[in-house]
């Protein structure tokens, strides 16, 4: 025997069926009825969604990569590991150096930081004239030679080793004679230790200290130095300082 389900009467088992049948037909044409598909969800939606945030993502990555390497080579342009094609004074050396524009802007960390087999070159402020460039590095050549690990020989090439030997005579400290010395020595230059002051001005300011305090200069043989060091450039025009 078996209860039935619906109406809880005790029938045999064999007859159940047809119980369920004859007394609850309602029962069984729903029992019957084809179940109502479920609707599963697609993934397809999430991986095209998925798809378009890689493919932003990786167009915005793009762009900063982009945006900051620029950013570097801006800031970093007049800063090069080739000395360029000839000697320093010739026509292939000028031609090579003279578009390069040395920004203004360079800091003295920023050079300090250089590696040794860099150059800073080009003009900072206006263009190189080839018969100034050439007479600066004559004298250069001929007169301080002995001293080019602190006297760059051809300004508009300096050295990384150079310019950072500079630098650090910023720190050496002077007598009282000799810092009477350093302050007269930019009044007898044509301008100043730089035409204005930037990383020319300290390097030369540095150049200045060691000159006085190593090699006991005058502070006219200082201001004759500097003016060869001169890096800003003679042509006529407007200033490209960056």
């Amino acid at each position: 025997m078996d209860r039935c389900p619906y109406c809880g009467t005790m029938v045999k088992n064999l007859n159940l069926e047809g119980h369920v049948a004859r007394v609850h037909p309602s029962r069984v044409t729903s029992s019957t009825k084809t179940p109502a598909v479920v609707k599963t969800r697609s993934f397809f939606p999430s991986h095209r969604k998925r798809n378009a945030g890689i493919a932003v993502g990786t167009v915005l990555l793009s762009i900063v990569i982009i945006a900051v390497t620029l950013t570097a080579t801006n800031n970093m342009s007049g800063m090069g590991s080739n000395p360029g094609p000839g000697p320093a004074g010739s026509q292939a050396e000028f031609d090579y150096l003279s578009p390069i524009a040395t920004p203004c802007t360079w800091t003295d960390s920023m050079i300090m930081r250089m590696s040794d087999s860099t150059y800073l070159q080009g003009a900072c402020c206006n263009g190189m004239v080839l018969t100034d460039y050439q007479k600066q590095i004559s004298e250069l050549s001929k007169n301080y030679g002995p001293l080019s690990s602190v006297i760059a020989l051809d300004p508009f090439n300096i050295p990384a080793q150079v310019a950072k030997a500079d630098l650090a005579g910023l720190n050496l400290a002077m007598t009282p004679d000799q810092q009477s010395t350093f302050n007269q020595a930019p009044t007898l230059s044509s301008e100043n230790w730089c035409c204005c002051h930037c990383w020319a001005w300290d390097l030369h300011e540095g150049l200045g200290k060691i000159l006085i305090v190593n090699y006991g200069y005058s502070a006219q043989q200082v201001a004759h130095v500097i003016d060869l060091e001169g890096c800003c450039g003679t042509a006529p025009g407007a200033m490209r300082m960056g």
